[in-house]
């Protein structure tokens, strides 16, 4: 299977999870920015397919094709279970806004996760945000990123120190319109019914160019 295959094999498998996701979903308390659970996997389903159709038509970006100056990309960081019993924290699937600001010129991103949503009682709709930092990368001539963030979300009692770790990640159409990858993440309860607990999740984050 060559590079574009993967890339696509990749990111179809996130269309399976969020699909099965919008299955699977409830009725949880609308985030910061009024948006439900299922309504925030309404829209971030919908942002999977607008990437795809850039990825299956335009395909990847080559490296020695991005442009110089900065850009702002938008959309989704989606995480699900994965703990399996281990770690002891709660299982959780979880939702949040994605922001990635790019520097071509020197080949690093910034950015923000906010707005989070999770199907885990009493915490629905946690207040806080994680901030986000990363390179842009030469693999193999296809335009790359990868990046790491850290932050707080609390509600009600309960509150975790997050963080996550993407190390994959690809843009893709022209100049480039949109990027996708996967992701790591971590919920360390610091308070609540869960304190001293782990939650880990692994998942995908989509973005296009606004």
């Amino acid at each position: 299977m060559g590079d574009s295959e993967v890339t696509n094999a990749l990111h179809l498998s996130g269309i399976v999870g969020t699909l099965l996701a919008l299955a699977a979903c409830g009725g949880s308390g609308a985030g910061q920015l009024g948006r439900t659970f299922s309504e925030t996997v309404d829209a971030e389903a919908n942002l999977v397919a607008r990437v795809d159709d850039i990825l299956v038509n335009q395909g990847t970006t080559d490296f020695a094709d991005l442009p110089g100056g900065t850009a702002t990309y938008k959309g989704f960081i989606h995480g699900f279970d994965v703990s399996s019993g281990f770690p002891t924290g709660p299982d959780l699937e979880y939702y949040a806004d994605l922001r990635l600001n790019t520097n071509f010129n020197s080949r690093t991103l910034t950015g923000s996760i906010t707005n989070m949503v999770t199907d885990l009682s009493g915490f629905t709709s946690p207040s806080g945000s994680a901030t986000v930092n990363g390179n842009i990368t030469n693999v193999g001539g296809t335009a790359n990123l990868d990046f790491t963030g850290s932050g707080t979300f609390s509600q009600g009692i309960r509150r975790a120190d997050f963080g996550t770790d993407s190390t994959f990640g690809t843009f893709v159409g022209t100049a480039p319109r949109a990027a996708f990858g996967d992701h790591e993440s971590e919920f360390d309860w610091t308070a609540g019914p869960d304190r001293g607990d782990l939650s880990f999740s692994d998942g995908d984050w989509n973005v296009e160019r606004r």
